[in-house]
């Protein structure tokens, strides 16, 4: 599967490049994913914690993906 995936990015690499995914981040991301739910036994609900230092490679749409903003309460009113 990963090997697909891996051809799958090579040949859309531009397409890739144009929406700012560095194609070799997003193999890396792809492995992780396969790794966590070979880790987790095929459970049916699986979680992914993106290391920082791969999450960190892509634009910050795709990190607010994985990590989304915390939102801020509401300011108390006087």
């Amino acid at each position: 599967m990963t090997e697909e995936l891996s051809s799958f990015v090579k040949g859309h690499s531009q397409a890739f490049a144009a929406i700012e995914m560095p194609a070799d981040a997003t193999m890396q991301l792809v492995r992780a994913a396969v790794d966590r739910f070979v880790d987790t036994h095929f459970a049916t609900e699986v979680s992914l914690e993106v290391p920082d230092d791969l999450l960190k490679r892509f634009p910050e749409p795709v990190q607010s993906f994985f990590r989304p903003p915390v939102p801020k309460p509401p300011a108390a009113k006087n």
